[in-house]
């Protein structure tokens, strides 16, 4: 069994989130292969694969929430294949930069409230 053989099962094998149930999702009758690269796949055959599937995934009224779960799941451990529309690559670089974000925010609250303590006289400069 190669590779994606195994992905695709362990998939297939995993419960649907409750997000996934509606009738409107896109993804919903599709061949679940679709979202998962393919061993010896060439890259031509890779590009259109993965625009197929971020075409479908452009217009799925729940894109946002897979992509959330999907970027909530990449964070733990992450997945493999196209999902919220973002491949695997783009999920995990998402991620970095979300991470890179958040820091950022801290250190900017953390300066800002630094400020408001030393005008109250409670830090010195």
């Amino acid at each position: 069994m190669s590779k994606t053989d195994k992905r695709v099962a362990q998939h297939r094998k995993e419960p649907v989130p409750i997000w996934r149930a509606p009738a409107e999702v896109a993804c919903r009758d599709e061949d679940v292969s679709l979202f998962f690269k393919a061993e010896g796949e060439s890259k031509e055959d890779r590009a259109a694969r993965v625009e197929k599937a971020k075409e479908l995934c452009s217009w799925c009224l729940f894109r946002r929430e897979c992509l959330d779960h999907a970027l909530e799941e990449e964070r733990t451990g992450g997945r493999y294949g196209i999902r919220g529309g973002l491949t695997e690559e783009e999920r995990q670089l998402k991620v970095r930069q979300d991470g890179r974000r958040a820091q950022s925010r801290a250190r900017r609250e953390q300066r800002a409230r630094d400020r408001v303590a030393r005008k109250a006289g409670l830090i010195s400069s």
